[in-house]
C-alpha cells in the first residue's frame, strides 16, 4: 500500500511537471518553434519555455536542474515560473537573470543549482541576446549547417547571489534556425558507457532537414538507435526555432480548413487588383490549399504562402514539409470524355493550370514548393 501511494504520488508530480511545460506551439509568420521533454524518471528537472515578451520579441529558453527526483521538479518549477515573471516585467536580459539568480539562492537549502540558455529574439531584425549560464552550447544552423557556437560563459544559477551575468548576441538571417539541448542528449550512454557525444549530435542535425517537429523526432530516435535500450541516466530535452523573417508578403498557416478565412485575409490585403481576377486568384489558392491540407500531412502540418508582385504579374509561392508531392506531373483529365467515364480528380490542378500563365515545382531542403504565375490585370 505504500509503494502504491508512492507511485500514486510521482504520477500526480508527472502530470504537474507535464503541464506546467508548454505543449501549444505558436503559429507565426516570423518563426516555427517544437520542443520535447522525456525525463530519466517519472519527474525530472530539465525544461524549456518561450513565450513573448512583447509583440516583436520572443523570449526562448532550455535549463537544466542538479539532481533528479521531487526535489529537482520543485526547485524546477520555482525557476521556470521566476524566468518568466521577471523577463515580462520589463528589465534587461542581465538584469532578469541576476534577478533569478538572487531568487533561487535565497531559496535553496539543498544546495542546488540551474544551468540554463536563456534568449530573447527581436522577430522583426533576427537579432538574438542570450545569457548562458553554465548550459550546453546551441547550435545554429546557416548556410553552411549546423554548427556549434562558443556562447559568452557564465556562473550556474542559484550558487553566488551577486554574480554580475554578461549577454551575448548573435543574429539569425531568414530560414536559419537554433538548436538548444540539455546534456540528457549528449550525455546519453549505452551499454557499453559511451556517451552519444556532441559530434554525434552536429552530424545527426546536419543529415536531416525538415521541420523543427522533425528535427526532434529524428534526433531523439538517432540518440534511442544509439543507446540500444540502456537505461537513461539523465532527462532528454531539445527544442529548435526556425527563423522565417518579418515580412509583410508572406505568411504561414496551420494546415487545416480552419485556417482558410485567414489566407483570403491575407490574399485580399497583399494583391491589388480587379475584382474578377481576385476572386480568380482565391479560387485558385483555395485549390492549392485544400489540397497540401488533405494530402500533406498525416497529423498537422503548416503551409506557407508567400505573394510576390509587380505591374505586370502576379506570383504565389506555396510550401509545406509534408511528403514529396509534385502535383504538376499529375495527369490532366480528358474533359472531351463523357462525365460518368472520366476518370475521379484531376479536375482541380486542371482549373489551375488553365487559370495562371505559369507553374514551377521543386522539392528543396525537405519542403514541397509550388510556384504560380498570372499576369496582373490592369485595374
Amino acid at each position: 500500500q505504500a509503494k502504491e501511494k508512492i507511485e500514486a504520488e510521482f504520477s500526480v508530480a508527472h502530470k504537474i511537471q507535464e503541464d506546467a511545460l508548454p505543449h501549444q506551439f505558436p503559429i507565426h509568420s516570423a518563426f516555427e518553434l517544437y520542443a520535447s521533454n522525456t525525463p530519466a524518471k517519472d519527474v525530472g528537472g530539465d525544461f524549456y519555455d518561450f513565450f513573448f515578451v512583447d509583440k516583436n520579441h520572443l523570449a526562448f529558453l532550455m535549463a537544466d536542474v542538479s539532481g533528479k527526483g521531487i526535489s529537482a521538479a520543485l526547485f524546477m518549477m520555482s525557476a521556470k515560473t521566476m524566468i518568466r515573471n521577471i523577463l515580462q516585467s520589463g528589465h534587461s536580459l542581465a538584469q532578469v537573470v541576476e534577478k533569478v539568480n538572487k531568487g533561487l539562492y535565497d531559496n535553496n537549502s539543498r544546495g542546488m543549482f540551474v544551468t540554463a540558455f536563456i534568449s530573447v529574439l527581436d522577430l522583426k531584425t533576427g537579432m538574438v541576446e542570450y545569457v548562458n549560464a553554465g548550459h550546453c552550447p546551441p547550435l545554429i544552423k546557416d548556410k553552411k549547417g549546423y554548427h556549434y557556437i562558443k556562447p559568452v560563459a557564465n556562473l550556474v544559477l542559484g550558487v553566488i547571489p551577486d554574480f554580475k551575468y554578461q549577454t551575448g548576441t548573435f543574429k539569425l538571417s531568414p530560414n536559419d534556425r537554433v538548436f538548444l539541448y540539455t546534456d540528457g542528449v549528449t550525455e546519453a550512454q549505452n551499454r557499453q558507457r559511451k556517451l552519444y557525444g556532441a559530434d554525434r549530435l552536429l552530424n545527426a542535425l546536419n543529415q536531416q532537414v525538415a521541420s523543427p517537429e522533425k528535427m526532434l523526432q529524428y534526433v531523439y530516435q538517432d540518440v534511442q538507435k544509439f543507446v540500444q535500450g540502456a537505461e537513461p541516466s539523465d532527462d532528454l530535452t531539445m527544442l529548435e526555432i526556425l527563423y522565417y523573417g518579418s515580412k509583410e508578403d508572406e505568411q504561414n498557416f496551420m494546415a487545416d480548413l480552419e485556417s482558410w478565412p485567414k489566407v483570403v485575409d491575407f490574399l485580399k490585403h497583399r494583391i491589388k487588383t480587379t475584382p474578377k481576377q481576385l476572386k480568380e486568384i482565391i479560387l485558385v489558392a483555395e485549390e492549392i490549399f485544400t489540397n497540401i491540407v488533405k494530402y500533406a500531412y498525416l497529423e498537422k502540418g503548416r503551409v506557407g504562402l508567400k505573394i510576390k508582385t509587380t505591374p505586370q504579374l502576379i506570383q504565389l509561392q506555396f510550401s509545406d514539409w509534408g511528403k514529396p508531392y509534385n502535383p504538376l506531373k499529375q495527369k490532366s483529365p480528358d474533359i472531351k470524355q463523357k462525365a460518368e467515364k472520366r476518370k475521379i480528380g484531376g479536375l482541380g490542378l486542371y482549373m489551375v493550370k488553365k487559370m495562371t500563365t505559369k507553374q514551377n515545382y521543386e522539392y528543396k531542403e525537405g519542403q514541397n514548393i509550388l510556384t504560380i504565375q498570372m499576369k496582373k490585370e490592369k485595374r
